[in-house]
């Protein structure tokens, strides 16, 4: 339904304000934080930063679709770029 999808997007975004807001305690300046929304086979790549003081920034950077027929084979591509593109960002903060 419309208020489940909602519901799951305010969710994971406390969930990335929570994991920016922690770096800020151990002392780490200009945290972001990687979330994936999944609906179905809908998923959409958000990252999170912190502009100031309480101003958080959601951006979403990526949606894509898993397979789930071999018409859609071609979304592929785009799943291995979404998770190369997030294992990359992972792996350098």
């Amino acid at each position: 339904s419309a208020y489940q999808d909602k519901y799951s997007y305010v969710k994971l975004m406390k969930e990335m304000k929570a994991n920016t807001d922690e770096p800020i305690d151990l002392g780490i300046s200009d945290p972001t934080s990687l979330g994936v929304l999944t609906e179905g086979s809908i998923c959409t790549l958000y990252m999170m930063t912190m502009k100031g003081e309480g101003v958080y920034i959601p951006n979403m950077l990526k949606k894509f679709f898993f397979v789930e027929f071999v018409e859609n084979a071609m979304n592929i591509l785009s799943v291995v770029e979404c998770f190369f593109f997030f294992f990359v960002k992972v792996c350098h903060q």
